[in-house]
C-alpha cells in the first residue's frame, strides 16, 4: 500500500480536531456525507457519520439548532413522520442514513479542548433523550463505541465496555494538533479549517459520482441489443461509466479505490496525523524487521537513512507517507531490505584484522539484532555478552574478549536456540559425563584456562562448554583442550585435586567417577602416612573404600564428603605429589590451607549464613594469604 498527504477541509476548528480524535481511535467516519432542508428552507450537514455504529455526530457551539427536531424524526429510530417541521420530502431520506443523532456541545474556547471541556467527549455525547454517553472500548472486539457505563455496547459484545488510556491519548493528540485556517471565500460566512493527514493513495481521490456510478456494462446493455449481452466482458459491471473508479463492491453505486475493493462509504479509511503515523511507522520497522530477522531498531536506522535523515524528529508528513510506503514493502517481501554490513558474518580471519575500537560497536549491533530475534530485552543480552567476555563493563574487555563475543553473538543470530541453552543450559547431561561444547576458537594471543590455569599458547585451540540446568553457579571462561575434552576419562592429578576441591565448595560432596577413582587411588598409598593431621585417618580409611567401591562398581554415583576429601588432600600434599608436578603441588598447597581454614573457622562464623556454601566462598575470599584458587572462580562446573 501507499501513501500520501492531502488535505481535509473543515468548517469548524471544533470539526477538525474530532477529525483527528476519531481517526486515533480507528473509529470509520464520513464528514458532512449529507445534505438535508428543512420544511422553512434551511440547508444543513451534519458533522460526522459513523456507519459502523450508525450514528450521527452533530457539533454545536450555540446550543440546539432549530434544525435538530426535525431531523431527529426524520433519521432516528422512529423513522419518517409526518409532525409538522419535519425535513423536506422526509420520506426520501433512504435507510442507509437513519442511525442515533448525538449532540456535542462544542467549547467557544478550542485552545482549552477540542470538542468541549471534558476529557475525551466523555461527558458531550447527549441522545435525543438526554442521557449523556461517552466513549469506551469493549473488552470482547476491542473497538472504542459511545454508550453508557454499565449497559450493553453497541457492537453486542457480552464482555461489556470500560475505559481506555488510549482514550486520553487521543484526545491530547487532538488537542495539539496544529489545524491551518483560511480566510472566508466571498459570499461566504465564516473560514475555513484545514489539515495536512496522510492516507492510502486513492482514499481522496475515488470522490462519489455526483448522480451516482453508473457501470460501463449496464450502459452497453442499454445501446446494444439484448442478443450480445452475454458476449459482455463481466469487468465492465465494475467499471464506472462517469468517473475513472471502479464501482464499489459492496453498494456497486460508488467509487473504490481499487476493482474488488469497497467505497469510502462502505468502509471509511481512518487518515493519519504524524505523531499516530510514527506510531504506526514503528509498528510496520517491527514486522519488518520479525520477517527479516533484524531487530526494529535496524529497521528503522535503514529508513531514516533512506530519507537521508539522521532521526525521525526531522521528518515532515511527506517524509512519514514514503517512510509508511518503504516499510510496509519491506514487511510483505523482506528480501528487499538492504542488509546492513554486520548482517553478513565475519569468518575468524576478518576478526583478526578487527581492533576494539571496531569491535565494540559491531558488537552492539549484533546484540539489537539478537534482541529482536530471541525478544530478549537488548539489556539482558548485553549483560549475557559481557558475563561471556568476563567483564562487567564493555570498556573493560580486550580486543581477544571482544572477537569471542562477537563470533558467539554471530552464532547466536544465526541459530538462535543456542543463545536460550547457554543461559537456560542442557539437559540430560550425565554425572560421568561433560556438557557439549558451546564455541571453540584459535587463539590470537596466549589466554590462562579458567579450570587448570595452564596456558594456552597463541595459534592453540580454546572454547566452551555449556553448563547443566542443575547448575546454578558461576560460569567457566576458556578452557584448554583437555578441560574442553579429556578431564573427566583421561584425569590428571590437577584435575582430580580440583575435582575435590569445586565438590566441596559448591555441595559439601565431590563426586568421582570409576576412572577418576582409580587415578586417584594409583596416587594414594594404601595406608595413612604418619604425618597426617591427627583424626584424619578414619576418614582416609573411609575415602579409601568409597574410591574402591567406586572402581569395582563402575558407578559414578560414588560420594566423598568433606573430612575424606581433606584426608585425601594432606594426603597428596604430603607425597611425592607436591614435589614431582609443579602445579599440581602449587593448587594442593592452596587446597590444604582452605581445608584447614574451614575445618576450624577462625576469621567467619558459618553460623551467621543460610547456606554452607555462601560461608566457604566468604572464607575464600577472605584468607590471610592469597592463593592460587583465591584467584580463581569459586563453585564452578568440574
Amino acid at each position: 500500500m501507499a501513501y500520501e498527504v492531502v488535505t481535509r477541509h473543515f468548517r469548524t476548528d471544533a470539526e477538525a480536531r474530532w477529525s483527528v480524535f476519531l481517526d486515533a481511535l480507528e473509529v470509520p467516519y464520513l464528514y458532512a456525507p449529507r445534505r438535508f432542508v428543512t420544511a422553512a428552507g434551511e440547508a444543513f450537514a451534519p458533522s460526522f457519520w459513523l456507519p459502523e455504529d450508525r450514528i450521527w455526530l452533530v457539533l454545536s457551539s450555540d446550543g440546539r439548532p432549530g434544525w435538530w427536531e426535525a431531523f431527529v424524526q426524520t433519521v432516528g429510530a422512529a423513522g419518517p413522520g409526518k409532525e409538522e417541521g419535519l425535513l423536506r420530502n422526509a420520506t426520501a431520506v433512504r435507510e442507509e442514513w437513519h442511525g442515533s443523532p448525538l449532540f456535542v456541545p462544542t467549547c467557544k474556547r478550542p485552545e482549552a479542548a477540542y470538542h468541549g471541556c471534558s476529557r475525551a467527549g466523555s461527558e458531550d455525547l447527549v441522545t435525543p433523550g438526554g442521557e449523556v454517553l461517552t466513549w469506551l472500548r469493549c473488552q470482547g472486539c476491542g473497538r472504542f463505541v459511545c454508550s453508557a457505563y454499565g449497559q450493553e455496547p453497541p457492537c453486542g459484545c457480552p464482555e461489556g465496555a470500560d475505559d481506555d488510556p488510549r482514550l486520553d491519548e487521543a484526545a491530547h493528540w487532538a488537542t495539539q494538533q496544529a489545524v491551518g485556517t483560511a480566510d472566508a471565500a466571498p459570499g461566504t460566512a465564516s473560514a475555513s479549517f484545514h489539515l495536512n493527514m496522510i492516507t492510502p493513495v486513492g482514499a481522496r481521490a475515488a470522490e462519489p459520482c455526483e448522480d451516482g456510478c453508473r457501470s460501463l456494462g449496464n450502459a452497453l446493455r442499454d445501446e446494444l441489443p439484448a442478443w450480445v449481452h452475454h458476449d459482455l466482458d463481466p469487468r465492465l459491471n465494475t467499471t464506472c461509466v462517469q468517473c475513472p473508479h471502479p464501482i464499489c463492491d459492496a453498494c456497486g453505486s460508488r467509487p473504490a479505490t481499487d476493482a474488488g475493493e469497497r467505497c469510502l462509504h462502505c468502509a471509511p479509511v481512518p487518515a493519519l496525523s504524524k505523531t499516530r503515523a510514527r506510531q504506526v511507522l514503528n509498528d510496520l520497522a517491527g514486522q519488518a524487521g520479525s520477517a527479516a530477522g533484524l531487530p526494529a531498531r535496524e529497521i528503522n536506522t535503514l529508513l531514516n537513512r533512506a530519507r537521508r535523515l539522521r532521526n525521525r524528529a526531522q521528518f515532515t508528513l511527506y517524509d512519514l507517507a514514503e517512510a509508511l510506503t518503504l516499510a510496509e514493502a519491506w514487511a510483505a517481501d523482506p528480501a528487499t531490505i538492504p542488509r546492513p554490513a554486520s548482517a553478513t558474518p565475519l569468518t575468524e580471519e576478518e576478526l583478526d584484522d578487527l581492533e576494539a575500537d571496531a569491535l565494540r560497536p559491531l558488537l552492539n549491533s549484533l546484540a539489537a539484532r539478537l534482541s529482536g530475534k530471541t525478544r530478549m530485552p537488548i539489556a539482558h543480552v548485553q549483560v549475557k555478552l559481557n558475563e561471556l567476555m568476563g567483564v562487567h563493563q564493555r570498556g573493560e574487555a580486550d580486543g581477544e574478549a571482544l572477537r569471542e563475543a562477537v563470533g558467539q553473538a554471530q552464532l547466536w543470530n544465526s541459530d538462535p536456540m543456542a543463545l536460550r541453552m547457554y543461559v537456560e543450559g542442557v539437559e540430560g547431561v550425565e554425572p560421568d559425563d561433560l556438557p557439549p561444547v558451546m564455541s571453540t576458537r584459535v587463539l590470537r594471543t596466549r589466554v590462562t584456562c579458567s579450570l587448570c590455569t595452564d596456558t594456552i599458547a597463541a595459534g592453540e585451540t580454546a572454547g566452551r562448554l555449556h553448563i547443566p540446568q542443575s547448575w546454578k553457579g558461576p560460569r567457566l571462561g576458556p578452557l584448554c583442550g583437555h578441560c574442553l575434552r579429556d578431564r573427566r576419562t583421561k584425569p590428571r592429578p590437577v584435575d582430580l585435586v580440583l575435582r575435590l576441591f569445586h565438590g566441596v565448595l559448591a555441595t559439601g560432596w565431590a563426586q568421582l567417577n570409576a576412572r577418576e577413582a582409580e587415578g586417584l587411588l594409583q596416587l594414594l598409598p594404601r595406608e595413612a602416612p604418619p604425618g597426617l593431621v591427627s583424626g584424619l585417618e578414619p576418614a582416609y580409611c573411609d575415602a579409601l573404600v568409597v574410591l574402591h567401591r567406586a572402581v569395582d562398581s563402575g558407578s559414578a554415583k560414588e560420594l566423598l564428603s568433606f573430612l575424606h576429601a581433606r584426608a585425601v588432600a594432606e594426603v597428596l600434599h604430603a607425597g611425592a605429589l607436591s614435589d614431582t608436578v609443579a602445579r599440581s603441588g602449587e593448587v594442593l598447597a592452596a587446597v590444604v590451607q582452605h581445608f584447614a581454614e574451614w575445618d576450624d573457622p577462625a576469621l567467619l562464623n558459618p553460623g551467621g549464613y543460610r547456606f554452607q556454601y555462601e560461608w566457604r566462598e566468604d572464607m575464600l575470599r577472605q584468607t590471610p594469604g592469597p592463593t592460587l584458587l583465591s584467584r580463581r572462580p569459586r563453585r564452578v562446573f568440574v
